[in-house]
């Protein structure tokens, strides 16, 4: 399996613009970041576009069916939106599965909405010329939001916990359930819930359940969860009082987070951010 992803815009087409942020640099960032996820979880990634570049839909699609040639492909298009909140919008060939993953998920930042959308003039057809010319790919489109409306603007400029949400969404629809590292990993402890835990790191029931493919609130002792969030390795240095400074944060979050019961730090250690 393939996760061909796909940055709207490019070169001469800017896209949308506002608030700080132009359509064809915020879905290439965007991109690069997820596909570096997904790269690092052992999953093999393809870039339909990788720099400020004019390419043609048609000259995207050709490039990407010369290099896939007979493997399955997911193909990930990463917009933004002239209405307001997240819409996700998956082909009339497949499912609804993976667009209500990732409207679980991404229901964290902002009001998220999943459908199909047909061509008017025949509606047998999917509305997008990146779905319609893609038949053997399941092809998934998100737009984000609207730079132009301040809220979304403001949740948009969080292009890493977006990428996170993103990537792992996908990772887990692929079969791909953990990282290959633990850094985003947390092991359930005597006394936790979901509940519990999603609080402790700032995020939903709901997300923490959609990403770990969980079908109800029953969790138990060593059970491995992944974590939609940041995290710092310890280096010569450090102290919680510099991290917590450097990251809007406080002393005494990242010692409930980390289960720390002193502020002593050891290089080369992993810590949760909020």
């Amino acid at each position: 399996m393939i996760v061909a992803i796909n940055s709207s815009g490019g070169g001469e087409d800017t896209g949308l613009s506002g608030n700080g942020i132009i359509e064809k640099n915020y879905t290439l960032e965007l991109s690069r970041k997820i596909n570096d996820r997904l790269k690092n979880m052992g999953i093999k990634t393809y870039m339909l576009r990788d720099s400020d570049s004019t390419i043609s839909y048609e000259k995207r699609i050709a490039n990407l069916k010369n290099y896939v040639k007979d493997e399955d492909v997911l193909l990930l298009s990463n917009t933004l939106n002239n209405s307001n909140g997240i819409d996700i919008i998956y082909s009339l060939r497949d499912t609804s599965k993976l667009a209500e993953k990732l409207s679980n998920s991404l229901d964290y930042f902002n009001t998220t909405k999943y459908y199909q959308l047909r061509y008017p003039s025949n509606t047998k057809l999917d509305y997008y010329y990146i779905t319609r010319e893609t038949p053997n790919y399941e092809t998934i489109i998100i737009r984000y939001g609207n730079p132009k409306n301040s809220k979304d603007a403001s949740i948009l400029k969080d292009t890493d916990a977006i990428a996170d949400a993103v990537a792992t969404v996908i990772a887990n629809y692929v079969g791909v359930s953990k990282p290959s590292n633990k850094e985003n990993i947390y092991v359930v402890k005597s006394g936790d819930t979901l509940y519990s835990i999603a609080k402790k790191f700032g995020i939903s029931v709901d997300n923490l359940k959609s990403i770990n493919n969980l079908n109800s609130n029953l969790i138990k002792i060593n059970q491995e969860l992944l974590i939609p969030n940041k995290t710092i390795k310890i280096k010569k240095g450090d102290t919680l009082y510099s991290i917590a400074k450097n990251n809007n944060t406080t002393v005494d979050k990242l010692m409930e987070i980390n289960n720390l019961k002193n502020s002593n730090l050891a290089i080369g250690d992993i810590l949760y951010l909020p």
